[in-house]
This record gives C-alpha cells, sequence and structure tokens, in this order.
C-alpha cells in the first residue's frame, strides 16, 4: 500500500481510495467496527488520522 503520512486525516473518499473499495463499503466496515475510530473535526466533517490508519493497514 502506499505510504501515509502521519500528521494529517483522512477523509472517507481517501480512506476508499486506499483500499480500492466503494466509500460506501468504507461506511460498513465502520458499522461493523473493523476501522479505527474516527475523530470529528466539526460538526459537519469527520475523518481517520492517518498515523492510525496506517497503524491498521499495517496490521492486515
Amino acid at each position: 500500500m502506499n505510504e501515509v503520512i502521519s500528521d494529517r486525516f483522512l477523509s472517507i473518499k481517501q480512506a476508499a481510495n486506499l483500499f480500492n473499495v466503494s466509500t460506501r463499503t468504507i461506511g460498513r466496515w465502520e458499522k461493523a467496527g473493523q476501522l479505527p475510530p474516527k475523530t470529528r473535526l466539526s460538526h459537519k466533517t469527520v475523518g481517520w488520522r492517518a498515523s492510525r490508519f496506517q497503524e491498521f493497514m499495517d496490521t492486515l
């Protein structure tokens, strides 16, 4: 997989691109508890800390 920069946040679209899946699949994985917890960045925006996402991908 691509190297992820550790000090930024990933949107659902960016997360989907990393796994080459749809954003809907990311939503299903999130609901099933298969992804690390996301962080609320504003009242409309959420994202995953890239470093936590990288750690998660390393365990696969």
